[in-house]
């Protein structure tokens, strides 16, 4: 059985895992929409839309991302700060 220490001490590995891995989950969303979107229109000449595209999606997650952040952190540190 885990001590609540030990507990604790577990959750934070956890959620500050998980915070790194949606980290790593919406940029990867944000470039399959951007790439996805030029492909569609315009086919071999992708390039140039790509990077405007790529800017439009991050620009339109940043408040989900950000959100998301804090949630996460808010979880890590009320964990934290509840430590004997």
């Amino acid at each position: 059985m885990l001590s609540e220490k030990e507990l604790r001490s577990f959750l934070i590995c956890a959620f500050e895992n998980l915070r790194a891995q949606n980290s790593a989950l919406h940029s990867l969303t944000t470039e399959l929409a951007a790439v996805r979107d030029v492909l569609c229109e315009h086919g071999p000449k992708y390039e140039e839309l790509l990077g405007r595209k790529r800017a439009h999606y991050v620009e339109g997650a940043k408040p989900l991302v950000a959100d998301d952040f804090a949630k996460f952190d808010a979880i890590i540190e009320r964990l934290k700060a509840d430590q004997p």
